[in-house]
């Protein structure tokens, strides 16, 4: 038999896409060139690129719809909050693979802490917190992005009981329930040439331009970025830098009290339109490089706490895929493994002169330059979707060929009591 493979994402999928759906896009291109895949969609998704597999909507409105839906297939892969808003997914006998890529917990205590007062925050964190225990109570697989994570998520499951003896026992050796798939990227170079791409969007054939390709959520620093630019500016005017978007793919999503704020500063500092610009509405997914193959320079800036430790920033891979030097703030996974290798150069955490000379030393030196730019070219190829997604593939094709020799499948020992809510 083949292995029936449903991917049920919680955000926007088509169009335009944020990271978590370009992440569930991605796997059902990549699963589906061995496996029967299909894919649920919100229903507010705007159609998107050609696709070699089914893409069906959902509405929460309608929840036995998607139930009834699922009950064809063999394997569920969730994120975000799918088990939540679907209960009765749970209950099914079916094995379920937990995208737990996006720290969600940590996410959301930056998205509200500004607009929430502490008993509603409370609440978020607690609702939050009943999500990722019930993921992890439920899952028989979890993909996590990088080994970080993996250790985030090892912890929860050894407090609930489910690193236990019957897991480590000798029929179970080597089994491991959390697979670590970095994001990846899917190579989409334009041939046009970088300064035509400039001129396209609207910048200068000379100009020398930085990237944020991004959002602004409230868990980044894009003042200390705003704040180096307005040092550069007298002396080195074609220094531009351009935020990709400032609201989000998904328009369910709150607006983000960070990105008002990088406004406010960049006029404040009366940069805005001049040598900072913002895009406000989200790139669509297949136009985006246009605004990458324009860039010189990827950078992403934040601050250090606990979200960072435990982060993937996913548009590092965007600035790999288009040959960019990327320039960020010290402190994830990213940052630390990539700047190891000399494919990205760190500067400290609100550091406005620290960031201001790197920028600067990275437009007059083209020996800097082009030592960073090899190290990224050098990096790219261990991102590529492909690639990333190996390990999770040669699972799959194992359970695959239980099924078809009609045997139980090797899984994450649970009793159908943790199955429930």
């Amino acid at each position: 038999m083949d292995l029936k493979i449903l991917i049920i994402s919680d955000d926007v999928v088509g169009k335009k896409m944020a990271g978590p759906g370009i992440r569930a896009w991605e796997i059902s291109c990549e699963l589906s060139k061995f496996f029967k895949v299909s894919m649920m969609v919100p229903e507010y998704s705007e159609e998107g690129a050609k696709k070699s597999f089914d893409i069906i909507k959902y509405s929460e409105k309608k929840p036995e719809a998607l139930i009834n839906k699922a009950k064809e297939f063999d394997v569920l892969i969730v994120q975000g909050y799918v088990l939540n808003k679907f209960k009765e997914l749970s209950l099914l006998k079916k094995i379920i693979i937990v995208d737990l890529y996006v720290p969600f917990v940590l996410e959301n205590m930056f998205n509200y802490m500004f607009k929430l007062k502490d008993k509603e925050l409370q609440f978020i964190f607690k609702n939050d917190l009943d999500v990722y225990h019930h993921q992890l109570m439920r899952g028989d697989l979890f993909l996590v992005a990088n080994h970080d994570q993996l250790n985030l998520i090892a912890g929860g499951l050894l407090l609930l009981g489910r690193i236990n003896p019957e897991l480590v026992s000798k029929k179970n050796k080597g089994y491991d329930p959390v697979i670590e798939i970095p994001f990846g990227f899917k190579e989409n170079h334009t041939h046009e040439e970088k300064w035509v791409l400039k001129e396209k969007i609207g910048f200068k054939k000379s100009d020398f331009l930085l990237i944020w390709g991004g959002v602004i959520t409230n868990w980044f620093d894009p003042i200390t970025l705003i704040k180096a630019m307005g040092g550069i500016g007298n002396s080195h005017p074609n220094i531009k830098l351009i935020f990709l978007s400032t609201t989000h793919a998904n328009p369910f999503l709150p607006e983000f009290d960070m990105a008002k704020k990088a406004e406010d500063k960049a006029r404040e500092l009366n940069l805005y339109n001049r040598t900072v610009f913002f895009n406000r509405e989200w790139i669509p997914y297949e136009e985006r490089g246009t605004y990458f193959g324009a860039a010189d320079i990827g950078v992403s800036m934040h601050n250090i706490h606990i979200e960072t430790r435990y982060s993937f920033r996913t548009r590092f891979l965007d600035y790999l895929n288009f040959d960019l030097p990327i320039v960020s703030t010290e402190g994830d996974y990213l940052s630390e493994s990539l700047g190891e290798k000399g494919a990205l150069i760190k500067v400290k955490e609100n550091d406005v002169n620290g960031l201001k000379n790197v920028l600067i030393k990275l437009y007059e030196d083209k020996h800097l330059y082009d030592s960073v730019l090899q190290s990224v070219k050098r990096e790219k190829g261990r991102y590529t979707w492909e690639r990333v997604l190996k390990p999770l593939i040669e699972r799959l094709t194992t359970i695959e060929r239980q099924f078809k020799d009609n045997v139980s499948p090797n899984l994450f020992p649970h009793r159908i009591k943790d199955r429930k809510m």
